[in-house]
């Protein structure tokens, strides 16, 4: 059988990176065909005229080339925590636990262009544009949360405010390719470049939890990501769990989702109403020991109140204890500070004469305080 080709000289290839230089990315061979004798039977590849056959460049390289590859393009910093632009991950936790709320008021502070979130540095600069996809929640419902959480952070204006939501049209459930060029066009045309999906349930109407079903939906969302070039953020939920420590064994689909996510952020919250933030995996930075105990406000913002160990939230429950005494005592704080704005350790045991004994208040502020409720770090004064 006579020979396909003859090697001709290489082809080099070269592509330009973001900042303009030329990055040598492979060599092809030509293969130019050499004349098949008769006794051959296969048809030539290439007749006279047309044009030779290229083997593709191959898809490896050394390790280092790709470093220095990499240190050529601009270095992207966190956002926030093990946020890095450009990711994808989940905020995800037990019903009602505040998730949404969470993720509004971060988006929020991002198109506020704050500087800190929670203590720690926020790169808000990053973000041109936050788009909030809410496939849950009536729209009336959130409309009426988002003026109050606005107002309460000093816009009075939002026609100018870099957050946006999906009007009432917007699909409630991905059902088909329709609807996700629904997604896709929103996105796009919003511009935004950090996008809230509200929730991972709602993108696919099979069970998600189950590993075929759920890789599909991520695989798309991936691309989705990778070719509008945004960051993305999805609120998921946690399996059935009550007063249990946050993991990637809670998390709904944890198999699949823990594959493909770059962060997983839990919110929790617990049979006493404490509610907790926690970084359960990061694939860019190392994860806090510390769970961060947090608050939610009239405003609908959450309040950021201590770090503590998430252990010690679920220490053993002393049975000699009133759990419905201890809410009485925190709800009386909460009225408390509504009438009077500071709240002072002995108008609450006035308050609650003849309901709890003095010494019962203060084991109750003291459970309340480690829990990280309140701060009773000014003498004679309890604190939100």
């Amino acid at each position: 059988m006579g020979d396909f080709g003859t090697l001709k000289p290489e082809l080099d290839f070269r592509d330009f990176n973001s900042t303009g230089q030329i990055i040598h990315t492979g060599i092809a061979r030509i293969y130019e065909p050499t004349p098949l004798s008769e006794e051959d039977s296969l048809p030539p590849i290439n007749t006279q005229g047309s044009i030779p056959a290229i083997i593709p460049p191959s898809h490896f390289c050394s390790v280092t080339s790709l470093i220095q590859r990499c240190q050529l393009e601009p270095q992207v910093p966190p956002l926030w925590s093990g946020i890095v632009k450009g990711s994808m991950g989940f905020v995800f936790g037990p019903a009602k636990s505040g998730k949404t709320v969470w993720c509004e008021t971060f988006g929020m502070s991002i198109a506020a262009r704050m500087e800190k979130f929670w203590g720690r540095p926020l790169d808000s600069l990053q973000v041109n544009g936050v788009l909030f996809i809410s496939m849950e929640e009536h729209w009336e419902h959130r409309a009426m949360r988002n003026q109050r959480q606005l107002s309460s952070i000093g816009i009075m204006d939002g026609q100018d405010f870099p957050y946006m939501v999906v009007k009432p049209s917007f699909p409630r459930y991905m059902t088909g390719k329709k609807d996700w060029e629904t997604l896709e066009a929103t996105i796009s045309d919003s511009e935004a470049d950090l996008v809230f999906i509200d929730s991972f349930t709602r993108l696919e109407i099979d069970e998600i939890e189950k590993s075929k079903v759920a890789n599909r939906v991520l695989s798309r969302l991936k691309e989705l990501a990778m070719k509008l070039k945004i960051t993305l953020v999805i609120i998921h939920h946690s399996s059935k769990i009550t007063d249990q420590p946050l993991g990637l064994a809670t998390m709904a689909g944890s198999r699949v989702v823990g594959q493909e996510a770059d962060f997983i952020l839990g919110i929790n919250r617990l049979s006493n109403g404490t509610r907790y933030f926690k970084e359960v995996s990061t694939r860019y930075t190392q994860e806090s020991e510390l769970v961060t105990t947090f608050t939610i406000g009239d405003d609908f913002l959450v309040t950021q109140k201590k770090e503590v160990t998430e252990s010690s939230l679920f220490r053993p429950v002393d049975h000699r204890e009133n759990s419905g005494n201890q809410e009485l005592v925190f709800r009386t704080i909460q009225e408390l500070q509504e009438e009077c704005g500071v709240v002072k350790t002995s108008e609450l045991i006035a308050r609650l004469h003849g309901k709890l004994q003095k010494t019962v208040i203060y084991s109750y502020l003291n459970n309340l305080e480690e829990e990280g409720l309140i701060d009773r770090s000014q003498k004679g004064v309890i604190i939100l």
